[in-house]
């Protein structure tokens, strides 16, 4: 008898041990949203709203993995609180579109 408590203690630990790695990215994501509102980054991703349809320059260190180089030239497509849509040309002469986080953006020049 004292088996069958054993083995539904272990069953129940188990179930919730699942589900939890869910909830926790959840809630990681939901502090780092507050965070950035304590910090300001909101008023930046505002900024970041009027540069739409406008051709930039923008540093960062995904513009190193996407061209080679820190800096990239591109039109900005779209953003949002956390992602900025922009378009660019590779060194094939492909047009390619990506998405970068704001918070990735070290610099933004308007051209």
């Amino acid at each position: 008898m004292e088996y069958m408590g054993v083995a539904a203690f272990i069953m129940a630990c188990y179930l919730i041990g699942q589900s939890l790695p869910d909830k926790v990215k959840r809630l990681e994501a939901k502090m780092k949203r507050f965070e950035r509102k304590q910090k300001g980054e909101n008023t930046m991703s505002k900024l970041m709203n009027e540069l739409v349809g406008k051709e930039c320059k923008i540093k960062s260190d995904d513009a190193l993995a996407l061209v080679g180089s820190q800096e990239i030239q591109c039109v900005v497509l779209d953003t949002d609180d956390e992602w900025m849509k922009i378009q660019y040309i590779d060194k094939k002469k492909n047009q390619v579109t990506k998405l970068i986080r704001i918070e990735n953006v070290d610099e933004v020049e308007i051209l």
